[in-house]
């Protein structure tokens, strides 16, 4: 018994053992590496100071996939003495018997700058608002802390100079670039104008295909990266900025051609010169300009070059238009890309599509220019009774914004604005709705919205109770002010429009006109004789759309006889029973009194000869 616990025991160390890198019964596992497992706390140097271990843990790797760590004694690392700027990494060494392993560890080591004194200015230093910074031309003279010197390109990617590289604001008037933790400043200078880069402009196209392209205000965005590209016939990309009063501006894009196959991956197969205007039509704020026959982009590029370099595919250029109208307020400028059949390219092979490859766009103006803000807000709403209709007004400022961004919301529906007026000088907008739109049900909260910006509608007003044909809308404010609208679907109809028509070879009377909650099952059509009671009902068709809550009636007069010579038509519900309902009253609807129809022998025309009602007269041939 006791021999057996005893074996028992040794298994149990022998693979507690094996956890501690210890092969099994007390063989050792071999080394076959090191790591860095916790690294220093000090990674960034400058010239002269010394690598600084502290906080910094090294393990063995063994082969069985253990690690152990190692005493700060067992390993060495170098560089140990001053650091200089050319030291990029501290190599750990590690010997275990006759092997020697290493690890390394990224480190960076700046040579603080003292001076920097400017040798050349960058060629550009004029801007307009919204441009990026070019350091093209821009060399410094650098003294270190230890009295070197260097001459430095800016412009190189290597230099080690930082600046900002987005959008110029007026701030940076004093424009800062940071070497070696050096501060130093050059002026630029801003023009009135504004800068917009192809990413920012609002594709207009349904369907643009480009890669991780973004949405920004409902609206679908360009992101390629370097530039727009892939647009074809019809479709649009459109700029827009505002302007602080009317002027002139210099309109400049820089752009350049490409010829695609369709294939999988649109493989550019070469760029040959193009004429501007046979791909393209400019305009601004919608006037058409023409552009010159004398504006080329450039080409140049073969199927077989070599398709890693980008400077082999695009050679940019600069395309201006001078001494362009621009008025307060927003403007849009728009290129669209219109159908052709312009091909400049010797593969016989060839069946892609052309495609200009917008970068930017640049306004030069005598007038202040900023980028379009895209923004409302909703100072008040109200509903009044303006003739017939019950209209809902809403007034407040929008900028960015035309009629077709703008609906407005009720219990999930959403319902277009019937009228939209915008001052684009204050941004004041004006909008209404007619609400015969707006299906029964009450509704307290009432939203206004363009893309995704919605606004909740507010009123000053202290409402009221409004009827039109079909329904009745009372009117009110919640106690935090916002507008509430119930709406009754009053089982109501009107007549709108009578006609008389020739309808498959056979006179018609039509009515038009709105209905809500009614069937043709509730009316009746009847034609009186002359001015007598005795009625003539009548079969007819009906048609009800209730999407627009409209009605069509059309009633074949064939049945009638000549010799009654004025009929007397009664559209009414089956349970109005007062004398006279449903008498069609020329002043109330739109009726064309020269319509007439001949058909075997009998003239039939519309008339208004008993009670102002619209009449249905016929006339026999033998009468004439």
């Amino acid at each position: 018994m006791k021999k057996r616990i005893t074996i028992g025991i040794l298994s149990v160390l022998c693979a507690a053992l094996l956890c501690f890198g210890i092969a099994a019964c007390g063989k050792t596992a071999a080394v076959t590496g090191i790591k860095i497992t916790k690294a220093p706390d000090k990674v960034n140097y400058v010239v002269g100071e010394k690598f600084d271990p502290t906080g910094m843990e090294v393990s063995a790797v063994r082969e069985d996939s253990t690690t152990t760590v190692l005493k700060a004694e067992e390993y060495t690392y170098a560089p140990s003495g001053a650091l200089t700027v050319a030291d990029k990494v501290i190599t750990i060494t590690y010997t275990a018997g006759e092997k020697t392993f290493t690890a390394e560890r990224k480190i960076t080591v700046s040579n603080p700058v003292k001076s920097v004194e400017i040798k050349s200015m960058p060629t550009k230093t004029q801007y307009v608002l919204g441009e990026h910074f070019d350091p093209t031309g821009m060399k410094i003279t650098v003294t270190y802390t230890d009295d070197t010197t260097a001459e430095i390109n800016v412009a190189d990617e290597n230099s080690g100079v930082s600046y900002k590289t987005d959008s110029l604001t007026a701030e940076d008037a004093k424009f800062e670039l940071k070497v070696g933790g050096y501060t130093f400043t050059i002026d630029l200078t801003f023009g009135t104008g504004i800068f917009i880069e192809a990413e920012t402009g609002i594709i207009e196209a349904e369907n643009y295909q480009i890669n991780d392209d973004a949405v920004k205000d409902g609206k679908q965005t360009a992101s390629g990266g370097l530039y727009v590209g892939n647009m074809f016939a019809g479709e649009s990309i459109t700029f827009k900025f505002e302007a602080k009063t009317a002027g002139k501006a210099d309109i400049a894009f820089i752009l350049a051609s490409l010829y695609l196959k369709r294939d999988n991956n649109w493989t550019p197969i070469e760029m040959g010169d193009c004429q501007f205007n046979k791909i393209v039509e400019f305009t601004v704020n919608g006037i058409k300009y023409d552009i010159p026959d004398s504006v080329i982009l450039p080409g140049g590029v073969a199927e077989d070059q070599e398709k890693g370099d980008l400077t082999l595919w695009f050679n940019w250029k600069e395309v201006v238009f001078e001494n362009i109208d621009i008025k307060a307020g927003s403007n849009a400028i728009k290129l669209t890309f219109i159908p052709h059949d312009y091909t400049d390219t010797s593969q016989s092979s060839f069946s892609g599509s052309f495609t200009a490859n917008i970068d930017c766009l640049r306004v030069t103006s005598d007038v202040e220019c900023a980028p379009q803000t895209y923004d409302f807000a909703v100072t008040d709403s109200s509903v009044a009774k303006t003739g017939d209709d019950v209209i809902l007004t809403v007034t407040g400022t929008a900028q960015g914004y035309d009629k077709s961004s703008f609906d407005i919301t009720l219990g999930g529906t959403d319902y277009a604005l019937d009228t939209f007026e915008l001052n684009e000088e204050t941004h004041a907008f004006t909008a209404t709705m007619n609400l015969a739109k707006v299906t029964a049900g009450s509704y307290d909260t009432i939203t206004m919205k363009a893309d995704t910006n919605v606004v909740t509608l507010t009123t000053t007003s202290a409402g009221g109770t409004f009827e039109d044909a079909l329904s009745q809308y009372t009117v009110g404010k919640s106690a935090e002010g916002n507008l509430t609208i119930e709406v009754v679907g009053g089982m109501m109809y009107s007549i709108a429009k009578v006609e008389l028509k020739l309808v498959d070879g056979k006179p018609c009377y039509v009515i038009t006109g709105s209905v809500n909650g009614y069937t043709k099952e509730d009316f009746s059509l009847d034609f009186q004789e002359n001015e007598t009671w005795a009625g003539n009902n009548a079969e007819f068709e009906m048609t009800i759309d209730t999407a627009t809550k409209t009605y069509t009636v059309t009633a074949d007069l064939s049945f009638l006889k000549a010799s009654a010579n004025v009929y007397i038509p009664h559209f009414k519900l089956k349970t109005e029973t007062a004398s006279g309902a449903g008498d069609i009253k020329a002043a109330n609807v739109e009726a064309d009194l020269t319509q007439t129809a001949t058909v075997n022998g009998n003239t039939y025309a519309l008339s208004t000869e008993a009670f102002e009602c619209v009449c249905v007269k016929i006339t026999a041939a033998a009468e004439a």
